[in-house]
């Protein structure tokens, strides 16, 4: 039996308070849907997979070591440039551009990134801040070279005037301590991750708890297809600690799905829930879409009752996009799909029934019975931060959103597949802010976006808000929100509202 050998981290960092979701993307699947744009790799074997998981637990290491304070690995502030070359104490760093050296035996992690440690700067904010590896202690304490930096415990020194930052995370440097956040949400997104076995779900599990701590009580959720999980895979997934299914069902009508380029039927996921059930998972989420080919007012219809009568605790529900790159988007001349007359009048069917079955619209497009909202998504719609791991995966984090390219052979040899990074602050970060909250039923809430922004939400908006309420938007002292018509149409006002 599979154990838990890191049990003792959630007590290393029970007095953090922020907290952070984990997403671990899974590029396998066994046939491309017609209509999924996201990366995936089909046919990859187990020796493949084996390989992927294997650098998403380096990975998920190497990450924890960029932001973590006062352990091996930890990251440490550079300070600007001294102006003489001056070498560093030891558990100091500042700017300089010698080769790496390499003090008694260990080579050190040069301060750009360069090669001469193990890991690259994941969560780079550039300039002062700057992360940098931390080597074993050297043994000796020598000082290291301009540009690197290993432990060592002498006080803050100053060279040529300026304060360095210590290795420990002490005071010493501008911007002082980095703490670790601890997940409380971790979600296995695809691709397929079902086509995991239990034992590399249970590793990355284990990366996670022993780099970040798991929150008790945190959601981990993983993706699956009816089709590639039995009874016994759930079982052994329910047991390494994932205690959320988001499963692909889409519709409940065969002829649809197979115009979809779905590997499963309704029946396999009649069984795979029902299997799910009987394992111990409690918190399952379907996913629906409509606007599809072959679709009709009455048979979606029949797809929500149909899935509502299983009682699952939250539904996704998703209208088709063609995305370039696509079977779909090959075929789209050929292509019969609802107008967009027919699939409003889907979503609004859709909308009554959940309401009338006890599902809470939360967010645009997703319902959930009574505290069972998808608690990972509603980071990316609260303005939380977030980790993303493996290929094509995107983070927010201490507002810097960095996300990676799809290169998967190039993860797996370890380089660094980093393809954009950008710092989100001032107007971008408040229209951002507002884009993603009115995604939500509840709307912006005011006291915090004064809060986070120190501005009155109503000063800002008010002139423009007020051509599109009541009608569209709901308004009062606590929330701004839009109204059942409203998200009809809001990509429309909030490009109105924010100027894009």
């Amino acid at each position: 039996m599979m154990t838990d050998k890191v049990g003792t981290v959630i007590e290393k960092v029970k007095n953090v308070t922020d907290k952070v979701g984990i997403y671990i993307h899974v590029p396998f699947c066994r046939s491309k849907c017609y209509y999924c744009d996201f990366c995936s790799k089909c046919g990859s074997g187990a020796e493949m997979i084996e390989a992927y998981v294997e650098a998403a637990c380096r990975e998920i290491d190497t990450v924890a070591e960029n932001i973590r304070c006062g352990d091996v690995g930890t990251r440490v502030d550079i300070c600007e440039e001294n102006g003489r070359g001056d070498p560093a104490p030891t558990g100091y760093v500042c700017r300089g551009g010698v080769s790496p050296p390499v003090i008694n035996g260990l080579k050190l992690q040069k301060s750009d990134g360069e090669s001469g440690g193990a890991v690259a700067e994941n969560i780079r904010r550039g300039g002062v801040g700057t992360r940098v590896d931390i080597c074993e202690e050297n043994g000796r304490g020598d000082p290291a070279p301009t540009g690197y930096v290993c432990r060592g415990g002498v006080s803050p020194p100053v060279i040529n005037g300026l304060k360095l930052q210590k290795s420990d995370g002490e005071s010493g440097g501008a911007a002082g301590n980095c703490p670790l956040p601890i997940a409380d949400t971790v979600y296995f997104g695809g691709g397929t991750p079902t086509l995991l076995n239990p034992e590399q779900f249970e590793r990355l599990i284990l990366a996670v708890k022993r780099n970040f701590g798991i929150a008790e009580g945190a959601e981990i959720t993983a993706e699956a297809n009816p089709k590639t999980a039995d009874r016994e895979k759930l079982a052994a997934m329910r047991r390494a600690g994932i205690n959320r299914l988001s499963i692909g069902m889409q519709s409940v009508h065969d002829g649809e799905l197979r115009a979809l380029g779905r590997i499963h039927n309704f029946a396999d996921f009649e069984r795979i829930f029902a299997d799910a059930r009987e394992v111990g998972f409690d918190n399952i989420s379907a996913d629906l879409m409509y606007g599809i080919p072959e679709q009709t007012a009455e048979s979606f219809a029949e797809s929500v009752r149909r899935l509502v009568a299983l009682s699952p605790e939250h539904i996704s529900s998703y209208c088709l996009t063609v995305e370039e790159g696509t079977n779909f988007y090959r075929r789209r001349d050929s292509l019969s799909l609802p107008d967009e007359d027919a699939v409003a009048s889907m979503y609004r069917k859709m909308t009554d029934i959940l309401s009338e079955d006890g599902y809470n619209k939360y967010e645009i497009s997703n319902f959930a019975k009574a505290g069972r909202e998808s608690r990972h998504n509603l980071k990316y719609w609260e303005y939380d931060d977030y980790i993303g791991i493996g290929v094509a995966a995107h983070s927010f984090f201490g507002g810097v959103r960095s996300s990676h390219s799809r290169d998967i052979e190039a993860y797996i040899r370890g380089e660094n597949i980093i393809d954009s990074e950008e710092i989100i602050e001032g107007d971008e970060a408040l229209s951002e802010y507002v884009m993603l909250a009115m995604r939500l039923t509840r709307g912006v809430d005011i006291a915090k976006f004064k809060a986070k922004f120190g501005l009155d939400f109503y000063e800002k908006f008010g002139g423009k808000i007020a051509k599109f309420s009541p009608e569209f938007i709901e308004k009062n002292d606590e929330n701004c929100k839009f109204t059942s018509e409203g998200m009809f149409v809001s990509n429309y006002i909030l490009s109105e509202m924010l100027d894009f």
